[in-house]
């Protein structure tokens, strides 16, 4: 069953400090809450220079993996991660984990942020 969570915020920074910030974001985080950690950090949104398509393996402290790549970038207006092929039997029913952002600057000077995660 595909579930989405969609969120929209305003900020009152630069587009290239808003978008920065957000895509330095380690989407991995949302699986702390149920004990699930990364034991490496991801390289792959380290910087915008970052190639569409890159691809990482990420290790569990539990020895499992998943694959987590790039899949859409067009640096202050939007991007988007895709993680998936968990190996893990503790999460058997993930089978991806979708994060997809875009950004909107206004002139007052305020960006909107809208976010849908499935």
């Amino acid at each position: 069953m595909l579930k989405e969570v969609h969120s929209t915020t305003t900020i009152s920074k630069s587009l290239t400090e808003v978008f920065d910030y957000f895509f330095s974001l380690n989407p991995l985080g949302i699986l702390q809450e149920f004990g699930y950690l990364a034991q490496n950090k991801t390289e792959i949104l380290v910087n915008t220079n970052s190639m569409l398509g890159s691809e990482e393996l990420i290790y569990f402290h539990d020895g499992s993996t998943a694959l987590y790549q790039l899949y859409d970038l067009m640096p202050n207006v939007l991007f988007s991660i895709h993680i998936d092929d968990f190996s893990s039997k503790r999460i058997k029913g993930l089978e991806a984990i979708r994060c997809h952002y875009s950004f909107d600057a206004l002139e007052s000077g305020m960006v909107i942020v809208h976010c849908c995660i499935s």
